[in-house]
């Protein structure tokens, strides 16, 4: 699986020419979800001057940037790696557990500022001054992002997070069968690209058993399922679990590639 690199930016800026009574004032009614929705937008108009799409604005992904700036801004630190020692994609899995992603970035940093617009666009000249981060930014890889403010006094973290979102998984989906019997599960299309490119395999507990499709030809231990589509978003895949006792595992992708992370079943 891609990932891209990871830098930490530090970013300072003095607002000297307020007076001392009014910028704390103004500070005080800062909001920091409307800096992270500034931030998103100037993203947009970055891409947009690049000939790219727009990305996907996603709440989830959003919360999850927002507890790692709130534990930035907490404990006064700035690193990918929280005091919990996971990383960028260890937090996304523990908090986003129901989308299945492929490429993932992250940027971060700290501003001053006594009005949104400010804080937004120094955090965002500085990321696009570094060209990692401006990468991750104009990448063509992701589909969604997320942005998360925290504040510590006059300081706002700042926490950028990009997948390319594959699927998203539904709730009340199947999680135990009978073994040998036979089931449907249902997703949510999340992907950038064309539906028809999406990949879809299940890896099966007995690696040694058969899938045959046609022609009399087989694959062992795996199987290529076809998606059928029920509407533009959302699809289902129908299997026999019958490939051995054990945990059956979902895999996504395009253009016959999937990733590694997926939907686990288990057949008892």
């Amino acid at each position: 699986m891609k990932t891209s690199g990871y830098i930490i930016i530090l970013l300072l800026l003095c607002m000297s020419c307020a007076k001392p009574n009014l910028k704390t004032q103004e500070e005080k009614e800062l909001d920091p979800r409307l800096i992270a929705k500034d931030i998103f937008s100037i993203v947009n108009k970055e891409r947009q001057n690049q000939g790219l799409y727009k990305l996907i604005y996603d709440e989830k992904l959003a919360d999850v940037a927002l507890v790692h700036s709130k534990n930035m801004a907490k404990y006064g630190f700035l690193s990918h790696e929280d005091r919990e020692r996971r990383s960028p994609q260890e937090r996304i899995n523990m908090y986003y557990p129901e989308v299945i992603y492929g490429e993932s970035g992250e940027n971060i940093g700290y501003s001053q500022g006594i009005y949104k617009e400010a804080v937004a666009k120094n955090l965002m000249q500085t990321w696009m001054n570094s060209p990692d981060l401006r990468a991750n930014i104009l990448s063509d890889q992701y589909s969604h992002i997320g942005a998360g403010i925290a504040r510590d006094g006059s300081i706002y973290y700042g926490t950028l997070k990009f997948i390319a979102a594959v699927v998203k998984i539904h709730d009340r989906m199947i999680k135990e069968v009978e073994f040998g019997s036979e089931g449907t599960l249902k997703f949510e299309f999340a992907g950038n690209f064309d539906r028809d490119d999406l990949t879809v395999y299940c890896q099966f507990p007995d690696k040694s058993a058969r899938y045959y499709t046609f022609n009399n030809q087989f694959y062992t231990g795996i199987a290529p399922l076809t998606p059928e589509w029920i509407d533009p978003k959302t699809f289902s895949v129908t299997l026999k679990f019958d490939k051995g006792k054990g945990v059956y595992n979902f895999q996504f992708g395009r253009g016959g590639n999937f990733f590694s992370r997926g939907y686990t079943v288990v057949a008892k």
